[in-house]
Formats: structure tokens, C-alpha cells, sequence
């Protein structure tokens, strides 16, 4: 059986996956049958599953699923079902992985942790990302910290800790791992983190994460409610809150920051549409900024995107 399932998940990405897949299967001093690369086409529509396909034919060690269009998180949930590692990682497949990467990876494992955590680098920057610091932690430690990305591919998962919590993507929505992340860090009891850069983000212009849509600010509504309803499932400590509370307002935030670039019909629904969640606002909170909205947004709970330009000096 692998060690390390990589699931990499496709939506039109054909001009990407060489480089993708490439790093994948040719991770250097590591037997073959260590890890297995597994592929999910989420009904692309470019020609990535002929890519797919043609490339299965030549390497078998690539095994290919491919869905109806169903977005990234079922596309996530479908691969790790069928994965037999003992480890997943989930890849986009328009990023790529160091060539030592599983090598590095396997080193970490002697402790059977429930995560490996790593950093990453976005094509073109110096910057790492996910910096936080080397060592085994409790997941709860590294919320505190607040340092760590959300993005799921920046971490590697133990297959049966995902699955004995029943943790997988919130499906049908955008910025899901900004929900999933800070519950599976608060459930994990040990993270043993990697200050290596293993993963490289290729900055694609216009994808889903970068461009506005109505969708994506609901979406962040939905990932506030989730992150809140979970907080309130567990007696956590306050500094454990704390961050819950930060990640809560930083996705209602978001969510303005983006109603704000439509017409005024659709802020208005926008707003009425989170007034019909106001209780959300007492969740807010997280630094002095967040803590002066929730005040204000749950004295004028029908006016959080004035209250919002207000708190942005009057630029939308």
C-alpha cells in the first residue's frame, strides 16, 4: 500500500498539467510504489482529460477520476475516497511540487502525525508562505499563532485522521479551504511542521480565487456561519476563539470587499441577505478592527456595507 496518495484535482488546466504531473511522478529517491498519483477531472471542457488520459497510457502509475463538474471540494472528496495512502495531499493542477518533495515528506512521518505542514512559494515571489515555526505542535498551538495559510494543498493529511473526524471540503462552495482549515488544525493533535518549501503556486490569471463573483461573497457568508457554528460545537479556550473570531470577520470582510464592486440591487440584496444572519456579528472579533465592526455592525445590522466604507475611509 503507498505511503502518500497525491490527489491532484483538474478544471482546464491542460496547459498546466505537464509541469504538474511531471513533478509528480518523477520525485527523485523515492521507490515508485511509496506514493500514487491520483487525478480528478472535474468535467473540463479544454481537452485536460485526453491529456489525462494519453498520459495514464504511458506512466500506469497515474490514475484517473473523472466527475461531472462539481467544483474543487467534491473533486477533493472523490479523490481521497478512493485513495489507499496512508497520507494524502491534495494538489491543484496548475501548481507543481518540489522534486524532493515526498522524500521530505516520508522523513516527517516517524511520528505518524495527523498533518504535515510545509511552506510554499508563488511563482515569482521570494516570499514563503505558511511560515510557521519547525517542530511537532499541537494543531491548536499553530491556530494561536495565527501564522498559517488556509490553503489546503500546504499541508499533507493522515488518511484515517480525516477520516475518523469525517472531515472533507464543504461542497458547492468557493474558499473552502478557508472553512476547512482552521477545523482541521483545531482537531489535530499533532502537526509536525517543514520550514522546506515544497509546493509552488503558479499565479494563473483570472482563476476562480482572483476573480469577483456574487458567488464567492455568499460563499464567504456560508464559510463565516460554518467557522461560527463550529466554534460554538466546542468549548474552546479563549485564545483558541480568539482566532476563530479573526478568520470569522476576515471572511464577512471579504465577502464586502467584494459586493462593493456590484450595482446597488445587488448590495442591497447582499445586505439583506446577511441581516438575515446578524447573529453572526457577535462572533466577530480577533483584533481591535474586527472588534470595533462587531459593535458597529450589530448596532446598525442593516448598514454593514456603510459601516464597512466607513471603516475603509470612505474608498470602495
Amino acid at each position: 500500500m503507498p505511503t502518500i496518495s497525491i490527489i491532484i484535482t483538474v478544471y482546464n488546466k491542460a496547459k498546466y498539467l505537464p509541469r504538474c504531473l511531471e513533478s509528480c511522478l518523477h520525485q527523485q529517491e523515492v521507490p515508485a510504489d511509496c506514493y500514487e498519483v491520483i487525478a480528478v477531472n472535474d468535467g473540463s471542457t479544454d481537452g485536460s482529460l485526453s491529456f489525462l488520459q494519453e498520459y495514464a497510457a504511458k506512466d500506469t502509475r497515474l490514475r484517473i477520476i473523472d466527475q461531472p463538474n462539481a467544483g474543487l471540494s467534491m473533486a477533493r472528496n472523490n479523490g481521497a475516497e478512493a485513495a489507499r495512502g496512508a497520507y494524502l495531499w491534495f494538489v491543484d493542477g496548475d501548481d507543481w511540487i518540489a522534486p524532493d518533495a515526498v522524500k521530505t515528506l516520508l522523513a516527517q512521518l516517524a511520528v505518524q502525525p495527523d498533518v504535515v505542514a510545509f511552506r510554499a512559494r508563488t511563482e515569482g515571489e521570494t516570499e514563503e508562505r505558511n511560515p510557521l515555526p519547525a517542530g511537532l505542535h499541537s494543531g491548536r498551538e499553530l491556530l494561536r499563532g495565527n501564522l498559517f495559510e488556509d490553503c489546503a494543498p500546504f499541508y499533507l493529511f493522515r488518511t484515517d485522521f480525516l477520516r475518523d473526524w469525517r472531515l472533507c471540503f464543504y461542497s458547492g462552495i468557493c474558499h473552502e479551504d478557508a472553512e476547512f482549515t482552521p477545523r482541521m488544525l483545531y482537531l489535530a493533535s499533532e502537526v509536525s511542521v517543514c520550514e522546506k518549501v515544497l509546493y509552488h503556486v503558479s499565479p494563473v490569471p483570472n482563476s476562480l480565487a482572483r476573480f469577483p463573483s456574487l458567488k464567492r461573497a455568499y460563499d464567504l457568508v456560508t464559510v463565516a456561519l460554518s467557522l461560527a457554528a463550529f466554534r460554538q460545537q466546542h468549548a474552546m479556550r479563549p485564545s483558541v476563539a480568539k482566532v476563530f473570531s479573526f478568520r470569522i470577520s476576515k471572511a464577512l470582510n471579504n465577502a464586502l470587499s467584494i459586493i462593493v464592486m456590484f450595482d446597488k440591487n445587488e448590495q442591497k440584496s447582499f445586505g439583506c441577505h446577511l441581516y438575515g444572519y446578524r447573529d453572526l456579528f457577535k462572533e466577530m472579533g480577533g483584533s481591535m478592527k474586527y472588534s470595533l465592526e462587531r459593535m458597529l455592525f450589530r448596532i446598525f445590522p442593516r448598514n454593514c456595507l456603510t459601516v464597512y466604507r466607513c471603516m475603509k475611509g470612505g474608498r470602495v
